[in-house]
């Protein structure tokens, strides 16, 4: 739960802050119960901060998240699954439609651990259009936290810097689909991909 206004003030604070574990991310139930204990915490982090932090004596909570956020939940079967070990080893992919560079965060099924897996400096990874097209449905597109990837891949792939490239690639993708009349397997990804670098996209292995 973060508590966080848009316009950042002085002597506002931003924090990412309490959760809960073991919930069910397509359960109305598990939602609602992991959302109540969250927003309980958070006032106990308030009354703690007033207690002991220095400055925030008179501290108040201004705002919370509209809702739970949920890291795992609902994702595509496509066309290829990307692996924690395709960004560790910065894998190049032919389909490419971004390179991304952020740490690999692997947390346990239960969410109680976490560990945190760097790249080298100057490296990335290849996000590649299948992952975002259905293994057997046509004329849909997925972008976000429903894309076809592992738990290893999904401790990264599922920020938001990702999502927002992972988005406009699909948007282009979906565009082009329109225009020619084709279903989403068979974009044309060459021209995919020139759209995207043409938009400002980078794709570091892909030179068109």
């Amino acid at each position: 739960m973060c508590a966080s206004l848009p316009h950042r003030t002085r002597g506002e604070l931003h924090l990412n802050i309490t959760g809960d574990v073991d919930v069910e991310g397509t359960n109305a139930e598990s939602l609602s119960r992991a959302e109540y204990n969250s927003r309980k915490r958070v006032m106990q982090c308030v009354q703690l901060f007033k207690l002991g932090m220095p400055g925030c004596r008179d501290a108040y909570l201004a705002a919370t998240a509209a809702i739970l956020g949920v890291r795992e939940s609902r994702q595509l079967r496509g066309l290829y699954t990307l692996t924690g070990e395709d960004l560790l080893s910065c894998r190049r992919l032919e389909d490419a439609i971004y390179s991304f560079s952020g740490p690999v965060g692997i947390h346990t099924s239960d969410g109680k651990d976490s560990e945190f897996k760097q790249l080298a400096p100057g490296t990335s990874y290849d996000v590649p259009y299948r992952c975002i097209v259905p293994e057997k449905l046509d004329g849909l597109l997925v972008a976000g936290r429903t894309l076809d990837a592992d738990h290893n891949a999904m401790g990264t792939v599922r920020v938001m810097s990702s999502c927002i490239a992972m988005g406009e690639a699909a948007g282009i993708a979906a565009a082009m689909c329109a225009q020619a009349d084709i279903r989403p397997r068979d974009v044309e990804v060459r021209a995919l991909q020139r759209k995207i670098i043409d938009a400002g996209g980078m794709i570091v292995g892909v030179n068109v």
